[in-house]
């Protein structure tokens, strides 16, 4: 088995090291990331970066997300648009799980595993 390197260029907010939302413990973070998988939750999108033996998580907004796969070089836009209901949505979301979005931006991240 082989590893590899991806790059990732998402709009929204990275969770700090091995952090969680605030009002979850990590049953319900789990559930609510398995949920996510299963039903591809609208109002936000969960990326993993960093690691495969230590994943950090990032909070997306829906269909910001774009992967630069190792030897694959991708070409984006600047500044890509970003769909105000959908960052309405995001927001909304975020804060009933208890996050801040004031560091909100776009963020560029890596996955290597």
């Amino acid at each position: 088995m082989g590893t590899h390197a991806t790059a990732y260029l998402a709009y929204g907010i990275p969770l700090e090291d091995g952090e969680t939302p605030p009002n979850l413990d990590d049953d319900q973070w789990e559930q609510l990331l398995e949920e996510w998988y299963d039903e591809d939750m609208p109002d936000y999108e969960v990326i993993h970066h960093c690691h495969y033996d230590y994943t950090m998580y990032f909070l997306a907004v829906p269909n910001t997300e774009q992967v630069a796969w190792q030897g694959s070089p991708k070409k984006v836009a600047p500044m890509p648009e970003l769909n105000i209901e959908a960052l309405y949505k995001w927001e909304t979301a975020l804060h009933a799980l208890g996050l801040n979005t004031d560091t909100a931006g776009w963020y560029m991240m890596s996955h290597y595993g």
